[in-house]
């Protein structure tokens, strides 16, 4: 399918004409550029062709449903160029996605890159490729669609989008429910603090890089300040927002032992630190962990919130609730007893 050059604007075009007359060659030996290459090829309309040696695939290693390491990046691209090319705009679940389909998206990763597939893993990369299908349709909704009279919408059709898919997802868009939705989740986004500033990098990506830097495990305090300072050429620090700052240096505070003898603060695990600032993991989310991370996953069977001490304390909230049912179905009994009371004395006030 060709893209028309109409539809494309500024330095697209100038892409689209590189493209099109085989100016364009793929970067074999800078990874970077071919990331930026992928990225070039949205859509995936255009053949990216095979890799640098024909008939060899890249192995990466995926956790989470996101490829890390070297090839990392340029998996994740491909991913999205792929999920594009297969997928209408308004797709959101793609685990629920037909068979062949989900068929046809591994076979066209597969064409370039090798790892270890098993359902769990083709699960976690599926439920990825819908976060970015989402963050994807967003962008082009605030580029092209909020703020502008409903038909100009539907004309705005963004490059490598097929018109009459624009033209039903403006029309999804313009339904109550979803605008209902859209206003619910600007009020939430209104309230969040501490935005993560590594752009489509992953946690899992950034322990990798971590790993490979230092040589070791980095903790929650460490991937925490990763994600949310930016280290300037002059040796200081730009964080996100004050409240980062603030307890980034609570959880060094607890971590380090005081120059001062005579406090009797006796400091903590890098570990406990976290979560003495944080707050304790909630159920299905493990902050600064990894998207695919539950407390299950992350702390086991044996220790932390899935513990039996956790257990035990889910067990006391319900037997207090079953208690406080119990009060309160009794005493709802004892009123009804009353108001029949009441309503028989009344009846006899009548007859007399």
């Amino acid at each position: 399918m060709e893209r028309n050059p109409e539809n494309l604007e500024g330095d697209e075009v100038a892409q689209e004409e590189e493209i099109s007359e085989g100016n364009l060659e793929y970067p074999k030996d800078d990874w970077e550029a071919q990331g930026q290459f992928l990225h070039r090829l949205e859509v995936g309309d255009i053949d990216v062709g095979a890799p640098p040696e024909s008939g060899q695939r890249w192995n990466v290693k995926v956790i989470g449903g996101t490829g890390i390491g070297e090839s990392g990046a340029q998996f994740v691209s491909h991913m999205g160029i792929v999920s594009k090319r297969h997928c209408k705009i308004w797709k959101k679940d793609f685990v629920k996605l037909p068979t062949d389909i989900i068929d046809t998206i591994f076979r066209d990763l597969e064409l370039l890159f090798r790892w270890d597939r098993t359902a769990n893993t083709d699960k976690e990369m599926l439920m990825h490729m819908s976060s970015m299908h989402r963050t994807w349709r967003g962008v082009l909704m605030k580029q092209h669609y909020t703020g502008k009279f409903f038909d100009d919408a539907i004309a705005s059709v963004p490059a490598g989008v097929n018109p009459q898919d624009w033209q039903i997802m403006c029309t999804k868009w313009n339904t109550s429910d979803e605008q209902n939705i859209a206003d619910r989740n600007k009020a939430n986004r209104s309230h969040q603090f501490m935005p993560y500033r590594k752009g489509k990098k992953s946690h899992y990506q950034l322990k990798d890089d971590f790993r490979l830097a230092h040589d070791r495990e980095p903790s929650r305090v460490e991937i925490f300040k990763i994600g949310r300072c930016k280290e300037l050429p002059d040796g200081n620090e730009q964080w996100v927002d004050d409240e980062s700052r603030s307890r980034f240096e609570r959880m060094i505070q607890l971590s380090t032992p005081s120059l001062d003898s005579e406090s009797g603060s006796t400091p903590i695990s890098a570990k406990e630190a976290f979560v003495s600032v944080m707050g304790k993991d909630r159920s299905g989310r493990i902050r600064c962990g990894g998207s695919r991370e539950t407390r299950r996953t992350w702390y086991g069977t044996g220790e932390g919130p899935c513990s039996t001490d956790y257990q035990q304390q889910i067990s006391n909230i319900e037997n207090t609730l079953r208690m406080k049912v119990g009060e309160l179905r009794t005493e709802a009994r004892k009123r009804e007893a009353e108001m029949d009371e009441m309503q028989r004395e009344l009846e006899q006030m009548r007859k007399r």
